[in-house]
């Protein structure tokens, strides 16, 4: 399959945008635009997100990672062009922050934040879909992002 054709392809589908932040040392974070995520238990609480096995933030996930979700809302896209950069420079100013009772970073006034902790994965070629515990949810009533990629 010629992958500029199925890209063509799965631009035709919209699709909700969501940034993944992690603790990737004592003090600092990592993060990553995602479009590949979604709920595969609501009774057991799991959500499943795909990451490339060879992203920045990939290298910080293991057993004990806990992370956020963040669906952007309609006014977000700054944030998601940002985080979609292979070498991210310095956090821009206009990107603010929440930090859990738990140290967790989210994006502020996002439409909704999953907080996840990491439950198994599968490699799956050149990704890796991670199976991730959800022990908590916030929402707004603010529209999300929707993109086609």
């Amino acid at each position: 399959m010629d992958p500029k054709r199925l890209k063509s392809a799965w631009r035709l589908i919209p699709t909700t945008v969501g940034i993944l932040i992690l603790k990737n040392s004592k003090d600092n974070y990592s993060g990553i635009t995602i479009n590949s995520f979604f709920s595969v238990s609501i009774d057991h609480s799991i959500l499943a997100v795909s990451l490339s096995n060879n992203s920045n933030t990939m290298k910080y996930m293991d057993k004990e990672t806990v992370f956020s979700i963040s669906v952007l809302n309609s006014s977000q896209k700054h944030y998601a062009d940002f985080f979609s950069k292979k070498d991210k420079e310095i956090v821009p100013s206009n990107l603010l922050f929440n930090t859990s009772d738990e140290g967790i970073r989210s994006i502020k006034d996002a439409s909704i934040i999953f907080y996840c902790k990491w439950d198994s994965s599968n490699i799956v070629k050149d990704h890796t879909i991670i199976y991730s515990k959800i022990f908590d949810v916030e929402f707004n009533n603010n529209d999300p992002l929707i993109w086609k990629f």
